[in-house]
């Protein structure tokens, strides 16, 4: 765990240098929930504009609330071409995890939308919560963004893990994550067929060819050794409303026989 004050500024260099970091989704779009758990010792979170009602006045008390608790925050937009990326990263976003992105051609286009410079780049303002209101010159706001701003690509079917090593050479892509259940779903198969821990080994492996970061959600103890020991080092708990969910039911059926005892 890095101390309070250094999450936020170590958040890139450290998944850069594929350091083991660890995450959660956050469905619920309430600034509360991230306040909460700014307050644990949490690497990240994803804000999941993708599966959950967000709009750009949640996501921006959201990316407020993980500002104020240095919590790293990364928006999952809805689609790859999404006016939600430029906006997610206006409001203060650490970078983008994009889903559903199949190809080479796909990838290189959401790195350039995240920024500044070229053809099809990132629309700039200085007057946005991401370049301090102002406080930041053009050129440090354009040095800071491109340097800093994070791109992760979902690898979510087959033609996506066929085309891992393309999408992960990519300028300015900066890791991927395996999408287990769509890719399940894209496949014609259960989320537990094995042949969907040989597409994460194939997507980890193709990653490191390109010495950068690749994770995916764990759910116990072996699985998150298997996949360090495997390359792995983007690492996600699970959804936090499951988690709640989970939590709930477990003390409830517990604590159950003493509320029946007669």
């Amino acid at each position: 765990m890095t101390m309070r004050g250094t999450r936020r500024a170590t958040f890139a260099p450290r998944l850069r240098a594929r350091e083991a970091i660890c995450g959660l989704f956050v469905r619920t779009p309430r600034h509360e929930i991230v306040e909460l758990l700014g307050s644990t010792a949490l690497d990240f979170i994803v804000l999941d504009a993708e599966h959950a009602p967000f709009d750009r006045t949640s996501l921006d008390t959201c990316l407020l609330a993980a500002m104020a608790a240095d919590l790293p925050a990364l928006v999952r937009i809805p689609e790859a071409r999404s006016p939600f990326l430029a906006a997610a990263l206006d409001l203060g976003a650490s970078g983008v995890l994009v889903p559903h992105v199949d190809d080479a051609a796909t990838a290189a286009a959401v790195a350039r939308a995240a920024r500044y410079g070229g053809p099809d780049s990132r629309g700039l303002s200085l007057s946005t919560r991401a370049a301090g209101y102002g406080r930041r010159s053009y050129e440090e706001h354009l040095a800071k963004a491109n340097a800093e701003i994070l791109v992760i690509c979902q690898i979510e079917t087959p033609a996506a893990v066929t085309a891992a090593s393309s999408i992960i050479a990519q300028d300015g892509v900066d890791g991927l994550f395996l999408g287990r259940f769509d890719l399940a779903a894209t496949s014609g198969i259960l989320p537990s067929d094995p042949s969907l821990d040989e597409a994460a080994a194939a997507m980890i492996a193709a990653a490191q060819t390109c010495a950068k970061p690749a994770g995916l959600i764990v759910g116990d103890v072996e699985g998150a050794r298997a996949a360090r020991a495997g390359g792995a080092s983007i690492f996600v708990l699970g959804i936090e409303q499951a988690i709640l969910r989970a939590e709930v039911s477990s003390r409830l059926q517990a604590l159950r026989p003493a509320f029946e005892a007669t």
